[in-house]
């Protein structure tokens, strides 16, 4: 006779804290996204055991300004800006874990800018990307700083943001700690009543 197999969730549950600084920092992303006019929102959940996410989708291509990767470099960096104006602090990314977090992929995008894209300060026609770009970050003091420099503008950008908005974050915060997830009709819903509290 066999025994029964226990398939009960054994981790642990989520404090409120957590959830509602899951659902700050998402909103803060989904909300950037909305100023900025980035792409179409198409789903944020705060259901996943280590986080949420923001989906979207890209309707239309634009040029790869300067002004655009900033753009998105401030909308990488708006969760975190969320949290640290309505919480005071910010949490680790991902529980901790780096691949794939918003940190990871400022980083990157702003190493690209500064090394193959054409938008350095110091000699921007020079094509000079490593492979191992963390590495080459790592080793390097001069660009990391100046990467760094670019994360820091891209910050600031986000969080003045965020505090602009703070009516449309809060809004779409307590729908997303209501609800868990947004998607369809009823997302379509709560970004409708989102925008309206959008100042422009």
């Amino acid at each position: 006779m066999t025994a029964d197999v226990d398939v009960t969730d054994h981790r642990p549950k989520r404090s409120d804290a957590l959830v509602r600084r899951i659902a700050i920092h998402e909103a803060s992303h989904a909300v950037a996204r909305l100023v900025f006019d980035l792409d179409t929102v198409t789903g944020i959940s705060i259901d996943a055991f280590h986080g949420g996410y923001v989906v979207a989708q890209t309707d239309v291509y634009h040029e790869n300004t300067l002004e655009f990767l900033s753009a998105h470099l401030a909308l990488m960096l708006a969760g975190r800006a969320g949290e640290e104006e309505f919480l005071g602090s910010a949490g680790a990314n991902n529980n901790g874990e780096t691949v794939g977090s918003d940190h990871e992929s400022a980083t990157k995008l702003a190493y690209d800018m500064e090394t193959s894209m054409g938008f350095a300060e110091d000699m921007p026609l020079l094509y000079r990307r490593c492979e191992d770009w963390a590495h080459h970050l790592a080793t390097n003091p001069k660009l990391a700083a100046r990467v760094n420099r670019r994360l820091e503008e891209a910050y600031e950008v986000a969080r003045k943001v965020v505090r602009a908005q703070a009516a449309a974050v809060s809004y779409l915060r307590d729908q997303l700690m209501a609800h868990g997830t947004l998607e369809g009709p009823e997302l379509k819903v709560v970004l409708a009543e989102t925008r309206k509290l959008i100042k422009r």
